[in-house]
This record gives structure tokens, sequence and C-alpha cells, in this order.
């Protein structure tokens, strides 16, 4: 029981420290936890939109490209129609 000892000669401030810590580092720990798990996921969140919006915008610029070469494709099957 040597910490037993070790304990009893200790000072009021000291056991108060103590107990203080024993109490909020486990509260710390959980917080840090639970605190790094929601941003984790909402940086998660916010990439798939960004990048959903960029795949959106990618797919709108090649579809109206290539519209626009058919159209040139169209136009140069008939050369009356550029002359016009």
């Amino acid at each position: 029981m040597a910490w037993r000892r070790w304990y009893d000669n200790l000072s009021l401030f000291w056991k108060i420290t103590l107990l203080c810590l024993a109490i909020a580092l486990p509260f710390t720990a959980g917080a840090v936890w639970f605190i790094a798990g929601e941003v984790g996921r909402t940086v998660e969140r916010n990439a798939g939109l960004r990048l959903q919006e960029l795949a959106y915008n990618a797919a709108d610029k090649l579809d109206r490209n290539l519209f626009e070469r058919y159209g040139d494709v169209q136009a140069s099957r008939n050369p009356r129609r550029l002359e016009a």
C-alpha cells in the first residue's frame, strides 16, 4: 500500500487537483473525440458537395462544346448553308 501512504502525505491542494484532473481528463478526451468526428464528417460532406458541383459544371461545359461541334459538322456537310 505504498500509494496509500503517498496519497495520505499530499496536501489538500494536490488532492483536489488530482480529483479535478481525474474528472476533467475523461470528459475532455470524450469532447475531443466527438468534435473531431463531427469536423471530419463536415469536411467530407463539404468536399462531396464541391466535387458534385465541379462534376456538374464539367459535364455541362462538355455537353455545350459537343453540341456546338455537332452543329459545325452539320454545317460543313452542306457547304451551301455556309454561303448564305
